[in-house]
């Protein structure tokens, strides 16, 4: 928790300077989205998970290209998770993670409104389910990893992005015992509209 509060805390500061300097901001929506597995020790018979993610954006720009980008998402992550009956066979379960998320995401923007994306984010574990029962015990409360991806912002404010988070934090507890490593990966595709000051 305390690290949560420190990188929490390096990110106001970010966002406070960046406001110093008197760089463009825009704001607006985003919502989409996500295609989400859980790779890792005991995961080879996962597979990909659809959810969704919403919340809001704050865009800086630096230059007439580049910009950062703070976003604070509410996120479904997980898996479909396949486990091995000896008396009914096979059987598909659903594990679904819901985190409070923030990327940072760094934006290289091209005249044509392609843009570039690259970034680290925080993920904060609000809840965890295992086939529609509660399973937040034994997993870490924080989360953490790197994206990169690929959108097109247009002239009146409407946004599309493509982008890939890869988890590099261990969602499990191993405080609890547990001595094997899981991480979240997501694919995202979002839609945003920002207003804001050109």
């Amino acid at each position: 928790m305390k690290k949560t509060l420190k990188i929490a805390l390096v990110l106001a500061i970010s966002i406070a300077s960046m406001q110093s300097v008197n760089a463009q901001i825009k704001f607006g929506p985003i919502v989409g989205l996500n295609i989400s597995n859980i790779s890792g020790d005991n995961s080879n018979d996962n597979s990909m998970l659809l959810g969704a993610h919403l919340g809001g954006l704050v865009n800086f720009s630096l230059s007439d290209n580049l910009s950062v980008e703070p976003q604070v998402l509410y996120s479904m992550k997980g898996a479909n998770v396949e486990i091995e009956n000896v008396v009914s066979g096979t059987e598909t379960y659903v594990y679904r993670l819901s985190y409070l998320e923030i990327p940072i995401w760094v934006r290289y923007q091209l005249e044509s409104g392609l843009n570039f994306q690259a970034g680290p984010h925080i993920g904060i574990l609000l809840g965890a389910e295992f086939d529609g029962e509660d399973a937040k015990e034994g997993l870490n409360s924080f989360d953490f990893g790197v994206g990169g991806g690929l959108g097109y912002q247009m002239e009146n404010g409407l946004g599309f992005g493509l982008n890939y988070n890869l988890g590099l934090a261990n969602i499990v507890d191993t405080e609890g015992g547990d001595d094997f490593s899981n991480s979240n990966n997501c694919i995202k595709f979002s839609i945003s509209y920002t207003l804001g000051n050109d």
